[in-house]
């Protein structure tokens, strides 16, 4: 048994100096001295080891709760208690993301080495919840490819200044509110 780490991350080998008001992401990266390497050595190895048994198992678990949960909904219905719908709904749909969560892992070739099992059970992951397998995969490898491009990045689009101000004003302001995410961005 391993005990686990004190530590999540080696010690800084820079001077901790508080980060500036103002200052962006891009300056707070570029000051840092940490690297991808020193990220992935404070990482047990165990997490980058794909052990698909284990993958199955989290696969049939989310399918035979996704599958089973819709039988208890008439009994949700019946109490008419809106904590039992507001409960219902949140188990339910944390398991449907868990079953996305698994079909992500096929698509990242993270769930078995084996090609052909990753895309056979991300198809069997996604099918439940209507996203169709390859295509996402598609779009999300070039999200990964493009990853924050403004032009080429199309699973998160990206807002300039000066073409949000061309937006008409309701939606400009829709776009900062709380409630856009449950909506969706306008392409």
């Amino acid at each position: 048994q391993r005990s686990p780490p004190t530590t999540m991350c080696p010690p800084a080998t820079h001077d901790a100096t508080p980060i500036k008001d103002g200052a962006n992401r891009a300056e707070i990266v570029a000051e840092s001295k940490l690297t991808l390497q020193d990220i992935r050595k404070a990482i047990p190895q165990e997490c980058f080891e794909k052990n698909t048994a284990r993958s199955m198992l989290y696969l049939v678990r989310d399918l035979a709760i996704c599958a089973t949960a819709p039988l208890v909904y008439p009994y949700v219905a019946a109490s008419g208690n809106p904590l039992a719908y507001l409960a219902y709904w949140n188990f339910y749909g944390f398991f449907m993301w868990c079953l996305f969560v698994v079909g992500h892992d096929c698509g990242h070739t993270t769930f078995s080495p084996n090609k052909t099992l990753n895309d056979i059970c991300g198809h069997i992951a996604h099918a439940p919840l209507m996203v169709p397998y390859y295509p996402w995969a598609m779009s999300h490898r070039r999200h990964h490819m493009y990853h924050n491009h403004q032009k080429k990045d199309a699973s998160h689009p990206w807002f300039s200044k000066s073409s949000l101000k061309k937006l008409p004003a309701f939606t400009r302001n829709f776009l900062k509110s709380p409630l856009a995410p449950f909506f969706g961005l306008p392409h």
